[in-house]
């Protein structure tokens, strides 16, 4: 049997323990904690939800690697994976940043790259 995607509130709540709902809220384009506090009313809208799966599946491929505090660094480190698509100084994006901004697919290549040589990053 094929693994099942999780539903969103199971990717909500993994989020929530892994990275917090501050950076939750960043990885949407948001801010603050807001976001979390609005999805337990309504669930999230189609592009948040991409946006959360992304981030998840990041954390999930950087977490099997090297350990959920490895993964949280990660999703918040700046990476040399990344094009740095904010107006901020930073010369790499963070893949939370990166993922606010739309760009989760480079985000998951990264993590991919990440999984194939762990001290590449």
């Amino acid at each position: 049997m094929a693994n099942e995607a999780p539903t969103v509130q199971a990717v909500i709540r993994s989020l929530a323990d892994s990275l917090g709902p501050g950076l939750m809220g960043e990885m949407c384009g948001m801010e603050g904690s807001a976001p979390l506090k609005k999805w337990l009313v309504r669930p999230p809208n189609v592009e948040e939800e991409a946006k959360l799966r992304f981030g998840y599946e990041a954390f999930r491929i950087v977490r099997n690697i090297g350990g959920a505090d490895i993964a949280r660094a990660w999703m918040i480190g700046m990476n040399p994976h990344l094009e740095n698509h904010s107006q901020c100084q930073h010369p790499d994006g963070t893949p939370v940043t990166e993922i606010g901004l739309g760009y989760g697919g480079e985000v998951l290549a990264a993590a991919r790259a990440y999984a194939q040589d762990p001290m590449a990053t």
